[in-house]
């Protein structure tokens, strides 16, 4: 067994073709720098948020292309109106990004935490960074907090309204006859 393991070894190693007749390739693999966001983006009414935000220096990268003055933070805003939001004092967040004491081989995260109970309402977290590679890529993530978007319930008069045997909802009392729904019971029209 440990010939014929050494045997495939030295073989795949001299760059022969494979049974199927394609040629041994090298790649390279590039990841770019990116943020990203893990947790739940709603949650019920008073439950607390747990938000990680994870900033990946991408690979390959140079540990000395950094300064150590790499910075990272959120703020949170609270909708006000249509497209209006309010800034929360006391809301922020910020880290020290450590990409300059990684190492080459290596693509090195680093994490920014959002752990709040909010009040019930819509909200949106903004990161921005002082990173080089991030400085023009806006990030900002949209939370909700309990049951929000649905003021009241409107129905309509339910003695108008019929609808046929497959659901489909019909504009006025049917003309040909037939048997229909009407109020969630099902009856005869003559």
């Amino acid at each position: 067994m440990y010939y014929a393991l050494s045997y495939m070894k030295e073989w795949l190693s001299q760059d022969k073709y494979f049974m199927s007749g394609y040629k041994r390739q090298t790649f390279e693999i590039y990841d770019n720098p990116r943020v990203r966001v893990l947790g739940e983006t709603s949650v019920p009414s008073g439950q607390p948020f747990d938000l990680k935000f994870l900033f990946t220096s991408g690979w390959p990268y140079n540990p000395a292309d950094f300064t150590g003055a790499e910075e990272a933070q959120y703020t949170l805003y609270r909708k006000d109106g249509e497209n209006e939001y309010t800034a929360l004092s006391g809301h922020t967040g910020k880290i020290n990004l450590t990409f300059n004491q990684g190492q080459p081989e290596l693509a090195v995260v680093d994490t920014l935490a959002f752990t709040e109970t909010l009040p019930d309402g819509e909200y949106s977290i903004g990161l921005t960074t002082t990173w080089e590679y991030l400085l023009h890529v806006p990030v900002s993530v949209d939370i909700t907090v309990g049951a929000t978007g649905i003021s009241s319930v409107v129905r309509d008069d339910p003695n108008n309204i019929y609808t046929d045997l497959q659901g489909r909802r019909l504009q006025a009392r049917p003309a040909r006859k037939g048997i229909y729904i009407r109020n969630g019971k099902k009856v005869l029209v003559k």
